[in-house]
């Protein structure tokens, strides 16, 4: 059974991944899709993600880039 995440706003969903940077170093090169606070696609091309958004059927995912760390520290720059 399948769970439908809990409506939330880009806002909300931009400072959940400022929040998370440590927890997102996985992703560290790679574009990332979230909605309700979490991360449901990931990889190097935007348009594949997205597509892969489209298929688990939801909407309005904020999308950004997990920078590479810096000197071991991780910058987000938006």
């Amino acid at each position: 059974m399948t769970t439908t995440p809990a409506p939330t706003t880009a806002d909300d969903d931009f400072e959940w991944v400022h929040h998370h940077m440590n927890d997102l170093r996985p992703y560290e090169g790679m574009w990332i899709a979230v909605v309700s606070c979490r991360v449901v696609a990931s990889g190097t091309c935007v348009s594949d993600i997205l597509d892969e958004v489209e298929a688990q059927g939801l909407t309005q995912p904020f999308v950004t880039q997990i920078p590479t760390a810096i000197g071991g520290k991780m910058y987000f720059i938006g």
